[in-house]
């Protein structure tokens, strides 16, 4: 009986149940000794979270959040029916996938700045920070002034890439 090493990627937040993927071992036994059987090793990372259907098929048993763990590691015996059962084991290495579920906070609530009444245009005033815990694409950052008083619009301005505010000039 022999077992391949096996890799699955899942998108986090996906309802459960679900099908995962598809274990498969082999065995030259005939009759009752080539009956194959799967369970997953208790203890391991996916022990709690994954189940092993009868036909090998790897089910999620809960929704995912990559943001705390991103990668399950677990073993899936396959054993036989014979009257001494002979088994194998199988690494299954699934990838939690991120999607955009993550908004982004500030490191600070509120800024408070002073400012001399005679800036000249182009000084920078402040820095806004902000963070997405999200991955690659989906934690891209964009700054922008978010007000319906005109004149406030007219005062300042901030780098959408930085979220250096400006001074226009006064």
């Amino acid at each position: 009986m022999q077992l391949p090493k096996l890799y699955f990627q899942i998108p986090e937040n996906t309802p459960p149940p679900f099908l995962v993927g598809q274990v498969s071992a082999t065995d030259a036994d005939s009759g009752r000794n080539s009956h194959i059987k799967y369970k997953i090793h208790p203890g391991t990372s996916g022990s709690t979270n994954f189940a092993v259907y009868p036909n090998g098929g790897i089910v999620a048993l809960v929704k995912f959040d990559r943001e705390k763990l991103g990668t399950y590691v677990f073993n899936v015996e396959a054993s036989d029916s014979g009257k001494l059962p002979l088994s194998e084991s199988a690494t299954v290495k699934i990838k939690i996938i991120d999607v955009n579920d993550c908004a982004p906070t500030f490191s600070v609530t509120s800024y408070d700045v002073a400012v001399d009444e005679n800036m000249p245009h182009g000084t920078e005033i402040v820095q806004v920070k902000a963070e997405d815990h999200d991955l690659n694409e989906n934690s891209k950052l964009s700054y922008q002034l978010n007000s319906n008083q005109s004149h406030v619009i007219q005062l300042i301005k901030v780098d959408p890439q930085s979220g250096v505010v400006i001074a226009r000039g006064w």
